[in-house]
């Protein structure tokens, strides 16, 4: 009997199915003792499923929005291969559309090649 290969899974998902914990809340108790304020804590809680988040919505849309473009452009690493869809709910939210979010890609790839480059230096 043959198994049918398994579909990607993002990491996120992945670790909610296997050990019901996720690096959401995981960094959500650590801002919380680091007394961070609660804006931050909503976003980072958040930032996978932002309509959940109840208070200080918009700005768990926009670190959404942030951490698809930044996995589509190959930035930096969640983990996995998988590169999420900015949620409709954040498009709404935010009142932009995608056709925004692909011109603004190279505006967007210029300030972080330009923040690369003083990075660098910084670290030379």
């Amino acid at each position: 009997m043959s198994r049918q290969p398994r579909a990607l899974q993002s990491l996120y998902d992945a670790e909610e199915e296997t050990i019901g914990l996720t690096h959401t809340k995981i960094g959500e108790e650590l801002a919380e003792s680091w007394n961070l304020g609660p804006e931050l804590i909503t976003a980072i809680t958040h930032h996978h499923r932002p309509k959940r988040a109840e208070q200080d919505a918009q700005i768990a849309h926009l670190v959404h929005v942030g951490d698809c473009v930044a996995r589509k452009m190959g930035i930096g690493s969640g983990g996995d291969s998988v590169v999420p869809d900015v949620s409709e709910e954040s498009f709404k939210e935010l009142g932009i559309l995608s056709d925004q979010l692909s011109e603004w890609e190279p505006q967007i790839k210029e300030a972080i090649d330009k923040d690369q480059s003083i990075l660098s230096i910084l670290q030379g």
